[in-house]
């Protein structure tokens, strides 16, 4: 297939700082990838892969066919070390070129949007899946690949040959483009998250820094995404400021006929370098202009949008995975209210089914909140999501209830700035603290940091 021309980067604190300069070329089912590497560790280089977040035991890419060589051609030593680590004994001083493969597949269902993936009409590159990293020490990489640090970065840049690019294909992602597929990453590459196939750009709102790119086969409210994403982020920034991780574009990307639903609708996404990865899919049954599916695509939008505040802007660790995704639920919910493309009773009748499918998971026996954040496992992990947005309605009132000014949602998202110092993950006893001072301490220990039932009159339903 074609080939791509990938790029340099300098990496920081390692002295000297390599430069990197990926050449990359798409092949079937995957890509192979040349680094040149000048500068860096000597006489040994410890090489790792990361894996995608949320993901590392389900990755659809696998690398193989490793090897090094000096820019002449000697081969050089490479030794496995562990879970996708690599040892080179460099034995130069000079520029030397590391090789290895990258088969890309499609994930399962459940986690399509969480790796890299490939079909035949496109393909997503997520950094950490991909990009080569170099150490000076074999401790960086003996963790396993999801836990593995990323390093600093002083600048890195990614170039793609468009001309060597299916017809029609374009390379999109957040990393600011200097020239045509010519991009600038301020941060490693692993960082880095690139779509190519047949997108069209749509500017979403310039002031935010927002804007999407849209595969031709994307199916679902097509005519809508434009416009419910515009509204959606502009409720968002009354609410909580401009996105931290702006300049940002949403990526939407249909599911391949493999995932793609025999009925109904289905959506999943996830945010990852200031890149919404977005994927969606109709059943052959469903009409173009339902109602319902314009309004579940307001809520998942919503939600998606979110993410570029929690945890994109305010990191938070694993036991916390409910503050990211409950939350996001019921932000996705209200703001969607709010940009009225959900009706006062489409949001309760939403919230409603929200709720029988608490039950249906078991309710209070399911667990609490923190359990199936720290659990990891994927029949828990539907909790993080409804139970969490059940807990945030229940906390809004709440705080409604109390009259003290601001909107709930508002001064909960700066009093969680306020915590956060700026690199490490915010921690479950500093976010019950927080809650427990803005609403009643009981609640907090009950629902959030517990596990007690939720009934249905706590969620007040068709309160205005």
């Amino acid at each position: 297939m074609a080939a791509l021309l990938g790029a340099g980067c300098f990496l920081l604190p390692a002295d000297p700082s390599p430069t990197l300069h990926y050449a990359v070329e798409l092949i079937d089912g995957g890509v192979h990838v040349s680094v040149t590497v000048a500068g860096g560790p000597r006489p040994v280089a410890w090489i790792g892969f990361g894996a995608s977040p949320l993901g590392g035991e389900l990755t659809s890419r696998r690398i193989d066919r490793v090897t090094a060589r000096t820019v002449e051609g000697a081969p050089l030593g490479v030794r496995p070390a562990g879970r996708d680590a690599y040892r080179v004994d460099v034995a130069t001083n000079e520029a030397w070129v590391l090789e290895y493969r990258a088969t890309i597949g499609s994930p399962p269902a459940d986690s399509y949007h969480r790796a890299s993936s490939a079909s035949n009409d496109h393909m997503v590159l997520v950094g950490v899946d991909v990009w080569a990293r170099f150490f000076d020490r074999r401790a960086d990489v003996e963790p396993a690949p999801v836990d593995r640090l990323l390093e600093n970065v002083a600048a890195a840049t990614v170039s793609f040959d468009a001309e060597s690019l299916p017809r029609g294909w374009v390379v999109v992602g957040a990393a600011l483009e200097t020239t045509l597929n010519n991009f600038t990453l301020n941060e490693h590459p692993a960082r880095s998250a690139f779509a190519l196939g047949p997108y069209r750009f749509h500017d979403i709102d310039t002031s935010l820094g927002l804007r999407a790119a849209i595969h031709t086969g994307w199916n679902v409210a097509r005519e809508h995404l434009v416009s419910y994403s515009r509204q959606l982020a502009r409720v968002q920034a009354s609410q909580f400021g401009r996105p931290p991780g702006d300049p940002a574009i949403m990526i939407f990307t249909p599911l391949p006929p493999g995932v793609r639903p025999l009925e109904g609708v289905r959506s999943a996404g996830m945010v990852w370098d200031r890149s919404l990865l977005l994927f969606a899919g109709a059943g052959p049954s469903v009409p173009r202009n339902n109602d319902r599916v314009r309004e579940m695509m307001g809520v998942f939008l919503g939600h998606e949008l979110f993410h570029l505040y929690v945890p994109w802007g305010l990191p938070v660790t694993r036991p916390l995975s409910w503050l990211s995704e409950g939350w996001a639920e019921h932000i996705g919910r209200s703001s969607a209210r709010s940009a009225r493309i959900l009706s006062a009773a489409g949001a309760d009748r939403s919230l409603r089914d929200a709720y029988e499918r608490y039950l249906e998971m078991g309710g209070a026996r399911a667990g609490s909140l923190r359990n199936a954040g720290e659990s990891g496992g994927e029949d828990l992990r539907p909790l993080l999501y409804v139970r969490g947005e059940l807990v945030f309605r229940i906390l809004s009132l709440e705080w409604d209830k109390s009259g003290q000014p601001g909107s709930f949602d508002g001064v909960l998202w700066q009093r969680l700035l306020a915590e956060y110092d700026g690199e490490t993950p915010l921690q479950p006893e500093a976010v019950s603290r927080i809650l427990s001072d803005m609403v009643s301490p009981g609640v907090v220990r009950r629902l959030v940091d517990g596990a007690a039932v939720i009934t249905l009159p706590e969620l007040e339903l068709g309160r205005r």
